[in-house]
């Protein structure tokens, strides 16, 4: 490094050659930013904890017909839950305390995962894990999902009356009428069979009746898909099960917590409207601002989530670079961004991308120094050895190279090296050709024709498939859907309007 001087004219040559590199499709913005996340305060944390105890004490005290209002006016998820529970399927710091518990006893509130929480013992029950029955359905035309029943709802259940009478008379011909009558066209394929059912996993009225009836018994329940005529084949032993009303109250940032963490920040938005004076803020305060690099119809930033507004403002004409924002407010947290550069779609000036390039002009500069001393050298006919004793370098020995050799070992990938490698002469020192990671001199010491090809057909096809590719893509958006783009005068002002 300290051999080389990187002038203006290496960047100009550089940028010449590579302009066409630089070359965007769409206008980028990078943006530094600042989140005022918005959390729970000491006061939210206590108004959750004072809700909950309010609805405990009412929990305590409420007729057991009045649990289900009172969870389902605690509003947010809170939904009154009819579901029997087995021992192991409730929360755990609940479970065993439930199950060891009188019917209507209250569980005092706790904190968990972000909320307090209470519930109340509504019900103990013994009931089957498992059930097993047959039905023959007849529906309605006032049922859900009627198909293409017409009968009235009266008609339907004289219907079922009917073949009540007939199956409890000769209880042999349940399954044939399941077959050949039944609605339900799944189960009639198995003759009306259900299969093992776990309690509650039929709608309630059909689940509620098997489990009032014995095994063996045949009869009649209304559901919302019609009338059933039921025959209950089998039943796993009794467990306990228990019924609770659950309500959770989440730990959540009241209003006043948002008002505040807005003002905070558009406080520091409004008090560091330039860029300097917002690095500046953020250095004495020792804040942590991300930066990103967008496009002008991004939706998301990490880190921010939906933040389409910021987008907008960043590509808006009338925001300039150096610019800081109002305080935007992104899903929990509110959010200052300032505008560091924007760069429009097409070839960037040289001053635009100078600093990104500036190891690969210094690599170029080196590659003249080296390519400069290798002709000091290599004046006339050259010995390879004698032109490693001058450059004071090594020789390496590349036992075997095709033109399909994709890297070099020691070297890695040398493209350009390779194709020069293969069209020179044997046992004449060459170069200095400039590769990818040095300057090499080299000499062929022995050249193996390729094999003679008589069909050319396999790698016609190979070569045709490949440029298919290219020009169409896997779905249709190939280099042929880019170069129509090229050639077609388009304005793009989506980001007015999305």
């Amino acid at each position: 490094d300290s051999a080389i001087a990187v002038t203006d004219a290496d960047y100009e040559t550089y940028y010449e050659e590579h302009k066409k590199e630089f070359e965007v499709d769409e206008p980028t913005a990078k943006i530094s930013y600042l989140t005022f996340n918005v959390t729970p305060s000491r006061e939210d944390y206590q108004k959750a904890r004072e809700e909950a105890m309010e609805f405990n004490s009412e929990l305590k005290t409420a007729a057991k017909e009045n649990v289900g209002y009172i969870v389902n006016s605690a509003g947010g998820e809170n939904r009154y839950d009819s579901t029997y529970y087995m021992k192991g399927e409730l929360p755990p710091v609940i479970d065993t305390t439930l199950f060891n518990a009188e019917e209507g006893y209250v569980v005092p509130v706790y904190q968990k995962d972000g909320g307090f929480h209470t519930a109340r013992l509504m019900d103990i029950a013994y009931r089957p894990d498992s059930m097993r029955a047959s039905h023959i359905l007849i529906k309605h035309r006032q049922a859900f999902r009627p198909g293409n029943a017409t009968r009235t709802p009266a008609e339907a259940r004289d219907m079922a009356d009917s073949l009540l009478n007939v199956v409890q008379n000769n209880p042999a011909q349940f399954e044939q009428i399941a077959s050949t009558v039944s609605e339900d066209e799944v189960a009639a394929q198995n003759q009306g069979d259900l299969d093992w059912f776990k309690d509650q996993a039929m709608v309630p009225a059909f689940n509620e009746a098997v489990i009032k009836h014995d095994e063996g018994e045949v009869f009649i329940v209304e559901s919302q898909f019609g009338y059933h005529i039921v025959k209950v084949t089998g039943k796993k032993d009794p467990v306990k099960k228990i019924r609770v009303a659950r309500i959770n109250i989440l730990i959540e940032p009241t209003a006043e917590t948002y008002d505040s963490v807005y003002v905070q920040a558009s406080q520091f938005a409004g008090s560091y409207r330039s860029q300097e004076a917002y690095e500046e803020a953020v250095r004495q305060q020792q804040m942590e601002p991300r930066e990103r690099t967008i496009q002008p119809m991004e939706n998301n930033i990490p880190g921010l989530g939906s933040a389409r507004d910021v987008v907008q403002w960043a590509f808006d004409e009338k925001t300039e670079v150096g610019s800081v924002s109002k305080a935007f407010d992104v899903e929990d947290a509110y959010v200052v961004v300032m505008l560091e550069e924007r760069t429009d779609a097409g070839v960037p000036e040289l001053d635009d991308v100078r600093e990104s390039i500036k190891g690969m002009v210094a690599t170029e500069v080196r590659a003249r120094v080296i390519k400069e001393r290798f002709s000091k050298h290599m004046n006339g006919d050259v010995d390879l050895m004698k032109l490693a004793r001058d450059l004071n370098v090594q020789i390496d020995t590349i036992p075997e190279l095709s033109f399909s050799t994709y890297s070099i070992p020691a070297f890695g990938p040398e493209p350009k090296l390779i194709g020069h490698v293969m069209n020179s002469p044997e046992g004449k020192v060459m170069g200095p050709v400039q590769g990818n990671m040095g300057v090499y001199a080299y000499k062929v010491l022995n050249y193996m024709p390729a094999p003679q090809t008589d069909n050319y057909a396999r790698i016609r096809q190979q070569k045709q498939n490949r440029f298919n590719m290219l020009v169409t893509g896997r779905n249709g958006m190939g280099q042929v859907f880019e170069a129509l783009k090229d050639v077609s005068d388009i304005e793009d002002n989506r980001i007015l309007y999305y």
